[in-house]
């Protein structure tokens, strides 16, 4: 589950007996948050200032940085390594970023893991990066759901649940203005679509955007008809 303390007093209430789980997928998006924090701070220092054109160019980074080195383009890779030898808080808080997603390959133990999390948390403690020191609170916080996840597998079973949520908030904001005529229209058309999201690559992302275009073209013709 998420770590918002929203999640964890829902199960505490409605589930006592539950094992509360912190899946990687969102462990790994509060440590891409707190990049993404340090490189809007170094963009707004660098248009203080009064260097519009640097900041320009720092602005593109974006997703260089965000990305997974696997997916950068030629273009994006040239920035990060610009970036790297630049150097500074930035590309400290890219290098902790790139450790803590390695983490969770999947190619190694519960010891492994737990031995690398305990040592990333040190590091990012240590790092004078505010953005990631408080980052580093909270996976200290979240650590023993995190671990538990890592146990039961979760990192291996959350994709394909996360693919039909797109497909599913697709499908609903398409057909927003039509439920009024067909209240079973938001599940049925979710489920017969869903077979076309797969795990990996891109083609789950393509897919929900086909999802959401043919149920608005749909839409609109039901509304015409």
């Amino acid at each position: 589950m998420d770590m918002g303390p929203a999640f964890a007093a829902s199960v505490r209430t409605q589930a006592p007996k539950a094992t509360i789980c912190i899946d990687p997928f969102h462990a790994v998006k509060v440590v891409t948050d707190a990049l993404d924090t340090v490189r809007r701070e170094a963009w707004n220092e660098l248009r203080r200032s009064g260097n519009p054109e640097a900041a320009h160019k720092f602005k593109g980074a974006r997703w260089a940085l965000l990305k997974n080195p696997t997916n950068l383009s030629d273009e994006q890779t040239a920035t990060l390594r610009k970036l790297k030898r630049r150097g500074g808080q930035v590309w400290r808080a890219y290098t902790l970023k790139e450790a803590f997603r390695a983490v969770f390959a999947g190619d190694l133990t519960t010891q492994e893991v737990t031995e690398l999390i305990d040592r990333w948390i040190a590091k990012a403690s240590r790092s004078r990066i505010d953005a990631m020191v408080k980052t580093a609170k909270t996976i200290r916080k979240h650590r023993d759901g995190i671990l538990t996840a890592i146990q039961l597998r979760i990192n291996k079973r959350v994709g394909p649940i996360l693919h039909l949520l797109v497909v599913i908030r697709c499908v609903d904001t398409a057909t927003r203005s039509c439920r009024a005529w067909d209240s079973l229209w938001l599940p049925c058309v979710t489920f017969a679509r869903c077979g076309r999201v797969r795990r990996g690559s891109g083609r789950g992302w393509a897919a929900a955007g086909r999802v959401g275009r043919g149920a608005a073209r749909s839409c609109r013709r039901r509304r015409r008809g």
